[in-house]
């Protein structure tokens, strides 16, 4: 499973296998002459929860907020898109 979210300009994709939940980066690599994207891990879960909290206060630290009115609404928005994107795919 490779979930993609868009924060701040940057795709971060939510990776699962049978142990962990993992957010990582596309990142170009050449070895060899040879250019290949890959997902960089950077940041390992051991529950689905933990991954989709992470992701919501990624969402949240990224977004540019002046009044606690606007950090509702990116806090909802952000539920939203994680909600939706996970309810996709179960």
């Amino acid at each position: 499973m490779q979930i993609p979210f868009t924060i701040k300009n940057e795709i971060v994709y939510l990776c699962c296998d049978e142990n962990n939940y993992t957010l990582a980066r596309s990142r170009e690599r050449t070895r060899d002459n040879v250019t290949t994207t890959e997902l960089e891990t950077f940041k390992w879960f051991a529950s689905i929860g933990a991954a989709l909290n992470k992701l919501i206060e990624m969402k949240v630290k990224a977004a540019e907020i002046k009044t606690l009115q606007e950090l509702r609404q990116v806090i909802e928005a952000a539920r939203d898109e994680v909600n939706k994107a996970w309810n996709a795919t179960a």
